[in-house]
């Protein structure tokens, strides 16, 4: 007999966990029989990509004030459809998850970002509903080992655990970018992919940019955020070599127009953005942060928060052909191959999925 699954998300954004869940729905056999709840009526851009086959139900429901009646409303689900086994991703649907439902389901929870820096040193209430929900029947999987030291160092590993890289759209292996050459006496069109919020630390970028004169060199930046005014009117005081982007529907397609990708936050889960970019043979230039430095690892370049000076020298020696362009963007494909295996992915989850 097959077994049911309901998947519970915020909302169908464009983002890195929403991206994932798409892929993980549309890739998982017919044998199961898939449920979607989206906790959020509102952007939910992505939800025509879904997969028909997947039962859809769209819950308004705003959190964390809604938080009673998204119990009431899932464990009522999970009753009426015979649910086996929730998986969550991000915070409030692995809360309401566990408070929900009952011990005959299994739960698995998708941990996306370094918990810590995104929820638990904001909000305290937060932290403690995470500690005393969380129980050893409970599954985690973290999208890194820096994602999974962070949650057992706060809250601490009671029961079975993974860490499973996030896996991408297969079809980002078969671009590769368009201006791709080891003189780099040219242009360097640098991409940055991922909202205006204050963790993606764009403001270190665009402080770099004021050193930055060639005008061979600029920035495109997709995402959207409450940072947009803020951010608009530094590029225009400054005259940067910076343009605002908005989102996109079709990144795939604007990435192969670039050589470089860049990312200067100050946090990260594992970034799906970056590993579609290497995906592509794009060469990163990362902030160093451990979880950063542990997605790019070799195939990567990486630059000191601290000071900008260190991110215009790296800009200053790609002008100047101190880095081997060709073989750097092929050992950036071959990581994100390496880490973002779909078939390794959807094996692990199916064994997680069926492990009594």
């Amino acid at each position: 007999m097959s077994k049911k699954i309901l998947h519970i998300i915020n909302s169908l954004e464009i983002g890195g966990a929403e991206k994932l869940l798409i892929t993980l729905i549309n890739n998982l056999p017919p044998a199961y029989e898939q449920h979607l709840i989206l906790l959020s009526n509102t952007q939910n851009t992505l939800l025509k990509e879904i997969s028909k086959s997947c039962k859809v139900n769209i819950f308004n429901i705003r959190l964390p004030y809604g938080l009673p009646k998204a119990i009431i409303s899932v464990k009522k689900y999970c009753i009426q459809n015979k649910i086996d086994i929730i998986h969550t991703q991000l915070y409030w649907p692995g809360i309401i998850a566990r408070l929900a439902a009952t011990s005959k389901i299994k739960i698995v929870n998708c941990i996306q970002a370094i918990s810590s820096d995104s929820t638990y040193k904001i909000n305290k209430i937060a932290y403690w509903l995470e500690k005393i929900t969380y129980k050893k029947r409970h599954i985690i999987i973290a999208v890194s080992n820096c994602v999974l030291q962070d949650f057992d160092k706060w809250i601490g590993i009671k029961g079975k655990n993974y860490v499973l890289y996030n896996l991408i759209d297969q079809t980002f292996f078969s671009l590769n970018p368009q201006h791709l050459v080891n003189n780099q006496s040219g242009s360097v069109k640098l991409i940055a992919v991922g909202n205006l919020r204050w963790q993606k630390n764009y403001e270190y970028l665009l402080d770099a940019f004021k050193s930055i004169k060639n005008p061979l060199v600029t920035l495109d930046i997709y995402g959207e955020g409450d940072l947009r005014n803020k951010f608009e009117d530094i590029i225009n005081e400054n005259d940067l070599k910076v343009t605002l982007k908005g989102h996109s529907q079709n990144i795939s397609e604007k990435l192969i127009k670039y050589n470089f990708f860049v990312m200067s936050s100050l946090f990260e889960g594992f970034s799906l953005a970056l590993m579609e970019a290497m995906a592509c043979g794009l060469i990163p230039i990362l902030s160093d942060v451990p979880v950063l430095k542990e997605a790019g690892g070799d195939a990567a370049i990486y630059f000191n928060l601290d000071d900008t000076k260190s991110f215009v020298s790296i800009i200053n020696n790609i002008k100047e052909g101190k880095y081997n362009i060709i073989e750097m963007s092929a050992a950036a494909k071959e990581r994100a191959n390496h880490l973002c295996d779909i078939k390794k992915y959807i094996e692990t989850i199916i064994d997680i999925y069926n492990d009594n």
